[in-house]
């Protein structure tokens, strides 16, 4: 039996868990494109709050999503999902918290979601 999840426009495509190690990245590849995440500690004083950077390397197919994440800070979520690629009028989106669970590891709690219509503008 297949289960279909809406969340609103929203598709879920997939969700999971993953413990990640400090300053480890995460690659996921979705048909061709490869998704790079680098969780790290802000290292910065003057950086107070997370805060992610997207870097697209479209050529490769490919793109990064820096995370910096306020090493007092043991909870990260964006507000929105973000946009990580565009078909017609559908956007491929990613969701995700972090928790701290520890001086050095991460969870990360994620979901793919297909936006329908999102790419009208």
């Amino acid at each position: 039996m297949a289960i279909e999840i809406n969340i609103g426009n929203l598709q879920v495509l997939d969700n999971g868990i993953v413990i990640v190690p400090r300053n480890e990245k995460i690659t996921f590849s979705i048909e061709g494109l490869t998704i790079t995440f680098l969780i790290r500690d802000s290292i910065e004083p003057e950086e107070e709050k997370n805060s992610f950077d997207i870097i697209p390397d479209v050529s490769a197919g490919s793109m990064l999503i820096n995370l910096r994440i306020h090493p007092d800070a043991d909870f990260a979520s964006p507000i929105n999902p973000i946009v990580v690629a565009q078909s017609g009028d559908n956007n491929l989106c990613f969701k995700f918290s972090l928790k701290a669970i520890n001086k050095y590891d991460k969870i990360l709690f994620y979901t793919w979601y297909i936006e329908k219509g999102g790419n009208n503008e």
